[in-house]
């Protein structure tokens, strides 16, 4: 037997269990479809044989006095919090973008059901809904308000703390009854009305096994819960609200519950208590931002788009362009400098694919002439024709094949942080108001199309020229889907390659 051909089968069985490790591994960690286990095991407590309890059954009382809303402002956003059920009402984040400040509401609470409140905390028996304001503080570092109601036989008494200096808001529930009572706090997804159609939003947590699981929307199962999650919440293309820091055990049971047609409810159930409790909770409520999520949860990470193989090459790309953004104030330009520099990063490796080709065209030549030298003796042709083979190797094939093996990952790499990163957000460039969409006159599509063809038009090679017209007319259609601001990447990408042929073909190295 040859042995090709038993290590053919080898190496073919080794990426197979190889991928499907690869495959399960990660799936664990992450997930889509709700699949992971998220179900609950054997019950130990009387806790859990009990329902998931989604409804919240107010105290039927007048109201006695107006809504107040307390507005909080801090040098990231603004929060206004209402006696309505103790709760935020609004939150809008500041940031500041080519020299000007930008507002982004991702939440407003005023039209949707009592019970889907932020922050609301609701008991099994009767909730009370009208709060008081007794006391607001000023520190350095951070602004907190506390809210008193009755209850049947004592008194709820919530905190909200407000970090002046990262994206944490505090929720500290002081409960007091005479009778057994179980608490429950109510928080939305983050929700931006004007990109609404396009958003997309998802459960986030991790589960008392630390497994990060992230679960769209649509896969959501409002009969499933996790038992005392260390993180819990939802996030959508931009931004996160989820509980990061539970110390006294808050948290027995967690689920969602849906809300419309495309919100999503967080719900944090606590146990049974029979005396006076205190318990203190964390979240994080801010975009998804790697320096944000640090001061709060590095975990949070997690929920950003580029994670798997490609995650350390996205944080890398993501880290530079910032950077670039950080001189010229524009990411439109810091995207055209990072192409420029990525160009360069990979110009050995295109130097030296550039030679490989033109090796290929002298072999292609050299062929030629041989078959047209011995047309008339098979034999002879292949013999020679597999000695020129064995000179030129199989190395120079692939040096040909390597640019563009290396620009695959990094392209895949980079769409994901031009696609889904915050800081494109709005981010304008010329004619184009906002890098994360796609391009609303067309214009880059069509520029991709021509510099692609452009591209073909300088091939040596006829079936190549043809082969990259037709590529051309694909990608500039589906350049038109793409976020505007990878569109930048793929044709200064091609025009910086058109270039670089050019000036290698000057210099005779092409």
């Amino acid at each position: 037997m040859n042995i090709k051909d038993l290590i053919i089968p080898m190496i073919f069985a080794t990426l197979v269990v190889v991928g499907v490790r690869y495959y399960y591994s990660g799936s664990q960690a992450s997930t889509s479809d709700g699949s992971s286990a998220t179900s609950f095991t054997a019950p130990k407590t009387k806790q859990e044989y009990e329902p998931l309890n989604t409804e919240v059954d107010f105290i039927d009382t007048p109201r006695t006095a107006p809504e107040q809303i307390t507005d909080v402002e801090t040098p990231w956003g603004h929060l206004a919090f209402s006696t309505d059920g103790g709760t935020l009402k609004q939150l809008t984040f500041k940031r500041i973008i080519d020299g000007k400040e930008q507002l982004i509401s991702t939440m407003d609470t005023g039209e949707t059901q009592q019970e889907d409140r932020c922050f609301l905390v609701a008991l099994q028996a009767k909730t009370p809904y009208f709060y008081t304001l007794v006391d607001r503080k000023y520190t350095d570092d951070a602004i907190e308000l506390r809210y008193e109601a009755i209850i049947d036989g004592g008194r709820i008494a919530k905190a909200f703390v407000v970090h002046k200096n990262k994206y944490q808001v505090d929720l500290k529930i002081d409960l007091n009854a005479s009778s057994p009572v179980q608490p429950r706090v109510f928080f939305p997804a983050p929700f931006m009305k004007h990109i609404d159609a396009s958003d997309s939003i998802s459960a986030v947590l991790v589960n008392r096994h630390d497994v990060f699981e992230k679960i769209a929307r649509a896969s959501v199962d409002e009969q499933a819960g996790w038992y005392a999650p260390t993180l819990f919440g939802s996030d959508s293309r931009y931004f996160a609200y989820a509980i990061v820091k539970d110390p006294a055990l808050f948290t027995k049971r967690a689920y969602y519950k849906f809300a419309g047609q495309k919100g999503l409810i967080s719900i944090l159930e606590g146990a049974p208590v029979e005396q006076a409790t205190s318990w203190t909770l964390s979240f994080y409520m801010g975009p998804k931002e790697s320096h944000a999520f640090i001061p709060v949860d590095p975990r949070l990470e997690q929920t950003m788009e580029y994670h798997g193989l490609l995650a350390p090459v996205s944080r890398v790309l993501l880290a530079v362009l910032n950077w670039l953004f950080g001189y010229v104030h524009n990411y439109g330009l810091a995207i055209i400098l990072l192409t420029f520099l990525i160009k360069l990063v990979l110009l050995p490796f295109s130097l030296k694919g550039e030679q490989s080709m033109k090796k290929q065209r002298e072999f292609q030549k050299k062929v030629a002439y041989l078959q047209q030298k011995h047309k008339a003796n098979p034999e002879l042709l292949n013999q020679e024709r597999n000695e020129l083979m064995r000179k030129q190797g199989i190395g120079g094939m692939l040096g040909s094949c390597l640019p563009v093996l290396l620009q695959i990952p990094i392209f895949f790499a980079l769409s994901k942080i031009l696609n889904n990163s915050f800081e494109l957000y709005q981010a304008p460039m010329l004619w184009i108001p906002d890098l994360s969409v796609s391009d609303p006159l067309y214009i880059l599509p069509v520029l991709v199309a021509i510099f692609m063809v452009l591209n073909a038009l300088i091939s040596n090679d006829s079936q190549q020229m043809l082969t990259g017209i037709v590529m051309a007319l694909v990608f500039g259609a589906i350049t038109a889907s793409m976020s505007a601001g990878l569109a930048i990447y793929l044709g200064v990408s091609v025009l910086a390659g058109i270039i670089q042929t050019k000036v290698l073909r000057m210099l005779n190295i092409a």
